[in-house]
């Protein structure tokens, strides 16, 4: 199958000392396939490619308290979606 895909979505995120703090949003095309396993059962390929833009603060928390560290725009282009899902048929 081959379609359309739109996101949107807010984020917050500390993965060292600077966190990250905003709002996404973007689109792009998705294709897959579905693998028939058995009469009720089907396995799905699915990839998404197209882009992202992202509008975010970073902070730093100093004595348990956020402070802004600074704003940041960042565009992504390439693989935005990729997954693999178990579809249980039950009609």
């Amino acid at each position: 199958y081959l379609g359309a895909m739109f996101k949107a979505g807010q984020f917050n995120y500390k993965l060292s000392e600077t966190g990250k703090q905003g709002d996404l949003m973007g689109g792009g095309i998705t294709a897959g396939y579905q693998l028939r396993l058995n009469k009720a059962l089907d396995l799905d390929f699915n990839l998404g490619l197209g882009c992202l833009h992202a509008d975010y603060e970073q902070y730093e928390t100093i004595g348990g308290v956020r402070v802004r560290a600074g704003k940041e725009t960042k565009n992504w282009w390439g693989p935005i979606n990729a997954g693999v899902t178990l579809v249980w048929k039950l009609f």
